[in-house]
């Protein structure tokens, strides 16, 4: 496993701090980024005048009661047909802000209500299957996700909390593939008194029984891959990820997977595809402490890293999923040999560049463009946890 280029040059990190300096806040990242959205090019209006060009989908909400039983998806997978122009942009924009006040009108009751006795909640919580995810809610058209510790899997909800961070991470990267029938629905993250809940358009079309033909749906007991139209995208989408096609599931029934063994891809009955559960769509960092054996579930190495690899790497490595692969202990070889390689090559090689960028700027570097450690460090593939 070699890094296919030596690091990001400090030429980069010049033309990054130039960018911030200038105001560029596309590079930024966000606490709330919008699947798909996030992406598009953002056009912007005057926020006193909430109406959309004649022919968008409709006005930025005056109130969200109006939307109480809205279809986002239906609204957000029109509006992605559209031909690129200036009123696609808007009514995406307006569709984006419109979810989001919803979903955090939302949010706020079930976050207030958390420690009541469910019978007394407002917003009372479903069972749908799966408790990764924590508590569902399913609300307004939104279904809710809210992280909790269940069985110390995440040994503290803070680490709950950043695993459904990497949801809508994984979200995003699958929409910025843009592979043409492969969808995901309208998402975001909302933060409140220092609790984190995820918030996705509800699909009350997914039957999992019926509609499920990628991924599982239990932990692996059964694994799919029963379409050949959505093989063929998430092959396609693997290797705009860099990540490695592996076997997944019971020793005596292996499936050949592109993903992660627990992602979801469910058919619509217009016949694309909608990818689902995504926060372990990249491959995880290896860990030799073995207090941390679960970490590979919210440790995840960046894209931007991946990127920089000779070769794609498997996000089931040291998991239970890939454990009957026959080649298992290559994966985890391989992911473990590029962990190293970020700590003892692409980290010191990063700063290396930017002790000689601050010598040259000196405090201007940091405090004229605050978001500048941050941008410049995931532009390079290292996550700020090891800032």
């Amino acid at each position: 496993m070699k890094l296919r280029l030596a690091s990001r040059s400090r030429d980069e990190l010049q033309g990054l701090f130039s960018l911030l300096v200038l105001g560029n806040q596309q590079l930024l990242s966000t606490e709330v980024m919008i699947a798909m959205i996030a992406s598009r090019p953002y056009v912007a209006g005057d926020e006193k005048n909430r109406a959309l060009l004649s022919g968008g989908i409709f006005s930025l909400l005056s109130t969200y009661d109006r939307y109480k039983t809205a279809d986002w998806d239906e609204m957000f997978q029109e509006s992605c047909a559209w031909p690129d122009s200036v009123a696609k942009f808007e009514s995406q924009a307006s569709l984006s802000r419109a979810f989001l006040f919803t979903a955090q009108q939302y949010a706020r009751v079930i976050i207030e209500e958390f420690s009541m006795p469910n019978h007394t909640k407002t917003i009372k919580p479903i069972s749908i299957g799966g408790i990764a995810g924590g508590e569902k809610f399913v609300v307004g058209g939104i279904m809710f996700k809210f992280p909790s510790n269940v069985n110390n899997m995440y040994q503290g909800l803070a680490n709950a909390m950043k695993a459904a961070g990497h949801e809508l991470r994984g979200l995003n990267a699958y929409a910025n593939t843009k592979i043409p029938g492969l969808c995901v629905p309208l998402s975001a993250t909302i933060d409140y008194r220092g609790f984190r809940i995820t918030a996705i358009a509800y699909l009350p079309w997914i039957k999992t029984e019926k509609t499920l033909v990628y991924g599982s749906a239990d932990a692996g007991k059964t694994v799919l891959a029963s379409d050949a139209g959505c093989n063929e995208k998430m092959k396609a989408a693997a290797a705009h990820l860099r990540v490695k096609e592996h076997k997944v599931g019971p020793k005596d029934k292996l499936t050949t997977l592109a993903a992660a063994g627990d992602i979801e891809v469910h058919k619509h009955p217009n016949g694309s595809f909608y990818v689902l559960d995504c926060a372990r769509a990249f491959p995880p960092e290896y860990s030799s402490d073995h207090r941390c054996q679960y970490s590979v579930l919210w440790n995840m190495l960046r894209p931007e890293y991946l990127r920089l690899l000779e070769e794609p790497l498997s996000p089931d490595a040291w998991t239970r999923f890939s454990e009957h692969d026959p080649d298992g202990p290559q994966m985890n070889s391989a992911v473990q040999s590029a962990t190293d390689m970020l700590y003892t090559l692409q980290i010191p090689r990063f700063t290396g560049d930017l002790e000689s960028l601050y010598s040259e700027k000196g405090e201007s570097l940091f405090l004229g463009t605050p978001d500048f450690l941050t941008v410049s460090m995931h532009h390079n593939g290292i996550n700020m946890r090891h800032c």
